[in-house]
């Protein structure tokens, strides 16, 4: 296959010295385009060898080692290491002292009383088995039924 007429003049200018960043701008061209062309560094060498590398059969394939990790340190425990004759004590807590004066403010919340309304299609359907139900048409769910819906 006859290579692009730019390789021969890339190769002229590499020859009388010029860098292949150079190069690159001069021709229009990207550099791994350039380098590629003038082969610099046994770059097509180096790919062929990847490419067929990457063909062998996976049997023959270069198989690393996996990474031994060293087994990890014993976690700490959750529970606090007391000093021999120490006794244990409580983590000092900061509450501000209530004042007499200052009346108790009291906290009141209110439950949520918005419920997401259910569809109207879903409604009907639970008024019509309340209904056969009634009716006698189909038997009240039990404690077995209503464990498998």
């Amino acid at each position: 296959m006859k290579s692009p007429d730019w390789h021969d003049y890339a190769k002229r200018l590499h020859a009388e010295g010029k860098l292949i960043g150079e190069i690159a701008r001069r021709l229009r061209r990207p550099r791994s385009s350039v380098a590629w062309a003038l082969d610099v560094g046994d770059t097509k060498l180096k790919h062929r060898e990847r490419v067929r590398m990457q063909r062998r059969a996976p049997s023959e394939r270069i198989v690393r080692e996996p990474v031994r990790r060293q087994p990890a340190p014993p976690e700490a425990t959750s529970e606090p290491v007391i000093e021999a004759g120490r006794k244990p004590t409580l983590p000092h807590i900061s509450m501000p002292d209530l004042d007499a004066r200052e009346p108790m403010r009291v906290l009141r919340f209110a439950p949520r009383t918005r419920f997401k309304t259910p569809s109207a299609g879903a409604e009907r359907i639970r008024q019509i088995h309340q209904r056969m139900i009634r009716e006698g048409r189909i038997p009240e769910p039990g404690l077995p039924e209503q464990l498998h819906h």
